[in-house]
């Protein structure tokens, strides 16, 4: 270095001159520190005209990419807000998808768009949702808001066909297209000049020819119902999509799966079939389907279900609507579905009388049992879950089973999430002998089931890291006081309990880290709830 420059001192500004101490008014001293501790005392220095730089920096000059980054971390009403505040802030959040790909348009019900319809100030949400409008013409404003537009749902309205093809026109970035309930006025199909090149979803009740032209990549089909005339329509549709198409739903006739069969390029890995039950074996006796699907639903007795394992030899999810004429449903076709990762069983809503014995059987692939309005043979659920070494989640919503060990006794070496809601037991008692080494959340409402009863099953949960309770009028302080014995434990909420200050004192004196939410009615006194939010706010 320049001797000369030894007794200078440095700018830190952005010009990173070196000034003597004498051109700048500083003491010898203050120079001295500088020079020599400086950056250890962590001093910054700016010289007049850094200075002057250094001031405030104003909005204005700040790049769209750091309001973005921004506005990122805000809710909706908080863009809303901001969108208001000025131009500048409206552009950036408009013409930005990710701040805008969770808003969705609902526009008003029960309403004619017609030429004198206009709605003012329409954010440009990547949705919308129509529903029980009468749609005349919507040219007026349209064009402007469709080509922002991902996702369109019309739902109950009464529209033109004509109508509905002038409105697709106008929405090239469209990926998601449900058309339900729909009352045509007319069903002139027009010529059109456009195609949805982006489209990959579309759920509807009727097709049209025209659909074949503006259709072309679909992914997802959904097909629910169609008139005998519009079943060649949808044929020939899916022979145009057939390349692309992974996910179906339809309600198959014999005749469209003889055609369905001529189909070479037809490779759907998601099949939920609606038709009749004497069209399932047919289905799954089709060579394409026998190679692709992975994922089914269907209604079915277990004969066919058998005939589904036989043939669907990829099948890996499985959701049954239970079709039985026996007392009793015997899930035989289990032993035929062994690589099943996730299955789905169902009873009838509103019934509750189907009864199923899960004795003998075993899944050793699967992942995920769900099971919805059944009746539980005694000790079968028990059996069966011991012959699931990999099962992770178990879902159980309105069953009855013979005791709690059914649920809380089987050795769960993998399970992670255990959700219960309106589960009953004949008997209340239960004994729960082993670890639920790995079990992470447990979720459960509406279930009578014996504090005690949870109590020991929890503290057998090493790994516990989220309890929910909801409308479980049987929690009372005894279960919370546990939780120091719960080494894992981050999150507690409870809706509708049976907690007192006890519980409140607890959790503030041996829990600080637990993250709380209580809520409905509990027998907390006014204080304790105070208390209670302080801890949540300041935890």
């Amino acid at each position: 270095m320049d001797p000369r420059l030894i007794d200078d001192i440095p700018c830190n500004g952005p010009c990173r001159k070196r000034f003597r101490p004498a051109t700048v008014n500083m003491d010898q001293a203050t120079a001295s520190i500088l020079r020599s501790s400086g950056r250890d005392f962590g001093l910054r220095w700016l010289c007049p005209q850094c200075r002057q730089l250094d001031g405030p920096l104003r909005l204005a000059e700040l790049p769209p990419e750091l309001w973005i980054t921004i506005f990122r971390h805000l809710d909706h009403l908080s863009i809303l807000e901001v969108r208001s505040t000025c131009h500048r802030w409206k552009d950036i959040v408009d013409l930005n998808l990710c701040l805008r790909q969770n808003f969705s348009i609902e526009f008003e019900r029960n309403f004619t768009m017609d030429q004198r319809y206009y709605p003012g100030n329409l954010f440009p949400a990547p949705s919308a949702s129509l529903r029980d409008a009468k749609i005349i013409t919507v040219d007026a404003w349209w064009p402007s808001f469709g080509p922002g537009l991902t996702v369109l749902s019309l739902g109950g309205c009464e529209i033109a066909l004509p109508t509905l093809l002038g409105m697709l026109k106008e929405t090239p970035n469209l990926t998601e297209l449900l058309l339900i309930g729909i009352k045509y006025t007319s069903v002139e199909e027009i010529r059109v000049d456009f195609r949805l090149e982006k489209l990959r979803d579309l759920s509807c009740e009727s097709v049209f020819d025209v659909f074949i032209d503006i259709f072309p990549r679909l992914r997802y089909f959904d097909l629910r119902t169609m008139s005998e005339d519009e079943e060649d329509i949808a044929c020939r549709l899916l022979q145009s999509v057939q390349s692309t198409l992974t996910e179906l739903t339809c309600s198959f006739s014999p005749s469209m799966l003889e055609r369905i069969a001529s189909m070479s390029q037809l490779h759907p890995a998601h099949v939920f079939h609606l038709g009749k039950k004497e069209t399932v074996v047919q289905l799954c006796q089709i060579k394409m389907f026998q190679e692709s699907i992975e994922d089914f639903c269907v209604t079915a007795d277990n004969a066919a279900l058998c005939e589904i394992g036989r043939n669907l030899r990829k099948l890996k999810s499985l959701r049954v609507d239970i079709e039985s004429d026996e007392i009793t449903f015997v899930p035989s076709f289990l032993a035929e579905m062994t690589r099943l990762s996730r299955l789905y069983l169902f009873g009838q809503p509103g019934d509750n009388t189907q009864l199923v014995n899960f004795a003998r059987f075993r899944s050793p692939n699967l992942a995920n049992l769900h099971l919805y309005f059944l009746i539980i043979v005694a000790g079968s659920l028990h059996s069966y879950l011991s012959q699931c070494p990999n099962i992770q989640a178990i879902n159980m919503v309105n069953c009855a089973v013979d005791s709690w060990d059914d649920i809380f006794a089987p050795r769960f070496g993998s399970l992670r999430r255990l959700c219960l809601a309106q589960i009953t037991a004949t008997h209340n008692s239960a004994s729960i002998p082993n670890l639920a080494c790995n079990l992470q959340e447990l979720r459960i409402s509406n279930s009578d089931i014996p504090i005690q009863v949870l109590i020991q099953f929890i503290l057998r949960c090493p790994q516990l890291e989220i309890l929910n309770f909801c409308f479980m009028e049987n929690i009372t302080d005894e279960l919370v006081l546990v939780f120091d014995r719960l080494p894992k434990l981050r999150k507690f909420s409870i809706y509708k309990g049976a907690l007192t200050d006890i519980s409140v004192d607890f959790i503030i004196e041996k829990c600080p880290r637990l993250v709380v939410d209580i809520s409905g009615d509990q027998m907390i006194s006014k204080t304790g709830n105070r208390r209670l939010k302080d801890f949540a706010r300041f935890r």
